[in-house]
């Protein structure tokens, strides 16, 4: 023991400052983990890391019938409606590597025939940034189309048919006054009392639908989750429904079937009408009367 200390004191390290602590009789080992750790949190970015943020906002005045589409790169969308005149849209793009690697994600807003384009344009190939929007849109213009290649997205009162898209995220969709389509490649879909629709596809995660207006047929589709389906009891449509690994129940339905099983049902509500067809390849399948349900 008395080698060791004779060692610390006299050896290399002695009288060193290394990582702001001074090397001495007896403090070399707590000193040593104490910068092994802080190197540890810088590597990985722990320990409470900064985070660089920028906000941006944005008015624009905008025409009726214009169509608003919406491309987004890694980050999530929320759209709702507004008694305005103009299009709100508030940016918030965040990082943890530097305020230079935020000028990398650039937000571009710009019309084209008829058409109002708000994009995230990356300057470099997959910067490490974030970036949502809050968008707050007039009554009057007509949302055609919402991307995002990774995050979720969230509409609710506008109007327009349409589209949705992202690869990792879930979809939300709320009194909508046009036909809406949702899909991603993973994350639930939720669609409440939209005027129409067209299709819900994930290939991993729930679906939910609760549909008041049934004009047209559409398609709910997920490989890995269970679906449920809400829709008036006199309602006039053809049900096809299908689950590799799970079970289909009624509730509060008259559905007449023509083939029924655990697994498979295909059969007619009312006067029949417009097809719809559900499909899951693990996952249960709840076909359920709209009435009395606090779903809006």
């Amino acid at each position: 023991m008395e080698k060791m200390n004779s060692f610390l004191e006299r050896g290399p390290f002695a009288g060193k400052d290394i990582g702001g602590v001074k090397m001495k009789k007896k403090k070399f080992l707590p000193g040593l983990f104490f910068v092994l750790g802080l190197l540890i949190c810088l590597i990985g970015s722990g320990c409470g890391g900064r985070e660089f943020r920028e906000d941006s906002y944005f008015s624009i005045e905008v025409k009726d019938q214009e169509q608003l589409f919406v491309s987004n790169h890694n980050g999530s969308v929320k759209m709702v409606s507004t008694d305005k005149s103009y299009l709100e849209i508030q940016v918030v793009r965040r990082s943890r590597v530097s305020k230079a690697e935020i000028d990398k994600a650039k937000i571009d807003i710009h019309r084209d025939e008829g058409k109002v384009m708000v994009e995230t344009v990356w300057k470099e190939d997959t910067p490490q940034v974030a970036v949502s929007y809050e968008i707050s849109v007039p009554q009057h213009l007509l949302v055609k189309d919402i991307q995002s290649n990774n995050g979720s997205i969230f509409a609710e009162g506008v109007a327009g048919n349409v589209k949705t898209v992202t690869s990792n995220g879930k979809i939300t969709l709320k009194h909508i006054d046009g036909r809406v389509s949702a899909d991603t490649s993973n994350g639930k879909i939720k669609i409440i009392n939209a005027s129409g629709l067209e299709r819900a596809k994930t290939s991993n995660g729930s679906i939910e639908v609760a549909a008041e207006k049934l004009a047209d047929g559409f398609d709910l589709n997920t490989s890995n989750g269970s679906v449920t389906l809400y829709i008036p009891q006199g309602a006039d449509v053809d049900i096809e429904a299908s689950t590799s690994n799970g079970s289909i129940t009624q509730e509060g339905l008259s559905i007449k079937s023509s083939r029924s099983d655990d697994n498979r049902l295909t059969g007619t509500l009312g006067k029949g009408g417009p097809d719809v067809h559900i499909r899951t390849s693990n996952g249960n399948i709840m076909l359920a009367a709209l009435e009395g349900r606090d779903l809006f």
